[in-house]
């Protein structure tokens, strides 16, 4: 089995509910708090690069657009999952911008609708989804 890696960005509450359901798809969690943090491990080379990034779409201090943003500005383009309420049309659309970006609901997380957004988002070269 390859093991993947997931880089679970936000607050506790989405850090809880995300990681359980990320370990039962097989991935192996980093966790950070923000944006700064998810920066810092994305470009520790110890670390490595994650396979997928699911991000809370907004934390205590910024917005997951920022992460996403700067991610595509270096070139990086590690899929993306963000979970939260229903996004308005504007935002949805600002974030999907991105490329390899997907919404999903919070309300309507579950490991069936998180495996459904991951390969919507990736090919089947990136096989984003362990084996």
């Amino acid at each position: 089995m390859i093991k993947k890696n997931v880089l679970v960005v936000g607050g506790e509450n989405i850090r809880q509910e995300a990681c359980p359901l990320m370990r039962e798809l097989g991935y192996e969690i980093f966790e950070a708090e923000g944006v700064q943090r998810a920066l810092y491990i994305i470009n520790s080379s110890g670390n490595g690069q994650p396979d997928l990034i699911v991000t809370a779409h907004k934390m205590s201090v910024q917005h997951c657009g920022r992460l996403i943003r700067e991610l595509r500005e270096m070139g990086n383009e590690i899929p993306v999952v963000v979970i939260g309420s229903k996004p308005r049309p504007e935002d949805e659309t600002e974030l999907l911008a991105y490329g390899k970006t997907i919404f999903t609901e919070r309300n309507l997380l579950t490991t069936d609708s998180l495996r459904q957004a991951i390969k919507s988002i990736t090919t089947c070269e990136e096989a984003a989804l362990p084996s």
